[in-house]
């Protein structure tokens, strides 16, 4: 029997290059990303658990002298895919087949969603900041730990690898809920 949700999520009814601030809530963007599974589905491993996992690593690599700086650039990591909550995700592969301009117009798109996100949520995006650098070595992580893939880790990578657990996508929704609302918090 189907069962009908109280308050549904976002679920893509409109054009995302339309999102406005008050289109985006932190419950759909958890709710969907809890259920974007990474590699393509390949496992049921999940957007959201990857973004926890990101703001994490930034908790390890950065000083701890400056609290709220740190819970900046936590929110930042945790929230770098938040577009594909309303995007969903194309993998690179893929995106390589299509092209430059395919992949122009994407960045273009995922560059006005996550403006709108970071105004409904109300925190700033540093563009300087090491968030792409964090997210691209835990993909390495990720290819080494799911994949078997050979490929150059660090130090992080012991601390990091036990972390991941394939959460089900209900505790997933609700780890991501709780970190963000931990970082909103420090920041107030």
């Amino acid at each position: 029997m189907a069962r009908l949700i109280k308050n549904p999520p976002y679920v893509n009814l409109m054009r995302p290059d339309r999102l406005h601030p008050e289109d985006i809530r932190i419950e759909d963007i958890a709710h969907n990303l809890a259920r974007i599974n990474r590699f393509c589905g390949a496992l049921q491993y999940s957007v959201a658990e990857h973004s926890v996992l990101a703001s994490d690593m930034v908790w390890r690599l950065h000083s701890k002298d400056d609290k709220e700086k740190l819970s900046a650039l936590r929110l930042q990591a945790l929230l770098h895919d938040a577009h594909e909550a309303y995007l969903g995700d194309i993998v690179t592969p893929v995106m390589d087949w299509l092209g430059d301009e395919a992949r122009e117009r994407m960045n273009m798109l995922k560059a006005h969603v996550d403006y709108q996100i970071a105004e409904a949520l109300n925190f700033l995006q540093d563009p300087s900041s090491d968030i792409k650098a964090i997210d691209k070595q835990l993909l390495d992580f990720e290819l080494a730990f799911f994949f078997r893939l050979a490929l150059p880790v660090t130090h992080s990578y012991g601390l990091v690898k036990k972390e991941f657990q394939c959460w089900n996508p209900d505790e997933a929704e609700e780890r991501f809920l709780h970190v963000y609302n931990e970082l909103k918090g420090m920041m107030i």
